[in-house]
């Protein structure tokens, strides 16, 4: 160890980690080296660590966390369900053609959403095209 004379490092005894939560409400992280003075006299350095904002930190971001997972989820529910009333509303539209089509980068186009109708009309128009 720097700058302490008469303290040389031990070779053995790794170091302890131990949080304490005290009546004031502080958590602090406690770190034992054991090391041997120059007389070769087993010691302990123990080194105090306040980590109780950390560890509020922590707790406030574990919380955020199941809060936007929670709404998230709620979220994707309520979208489920209106994807699925306007799917039967469109469906249930006599003659009626609902899509949804979607330009990718590459310029192709892909269809992530047909009405019955759509389906009906274009059935139609395949047995058309076949009986002509």
């Amino acid at each position: 160890m720097r700058g302490v004379s008469g303290i040389r490092s031990a070779q053995d005894g790794p170091s302890a980690s131990l949080g304490v939560d005290t009546a004031q409400r502080r958590t602090f992280d406690i770190n034992n080296f054991p090391f041997a003075d120059a007389d070769g006299a087993p010691m302990i350095l123990e080194m105090d660590l306040d980590i109780t904002e950390q560890r509020r930190a922590e707790a406030a971001l574990k919380e955020l966390n199941e809060n936007l997972e929670r709404r998230v989820a709620e979220r994707t529910e309520a979208l489920a369900e209106s994807e699925r009333r306007l799917r039967t509303i469109g469906d249930q539209i006599p003659g009626g053609a609902i899509y949804q089509h979607v330009r990718r980068p590459d310029g192709q186009v892909s269809y992530a959403y047909m009405s019955a109708g759509v389906e009906r009309s274009s059935a139609s128009r395949r047995a058309r095209h076949v009986r002509s």
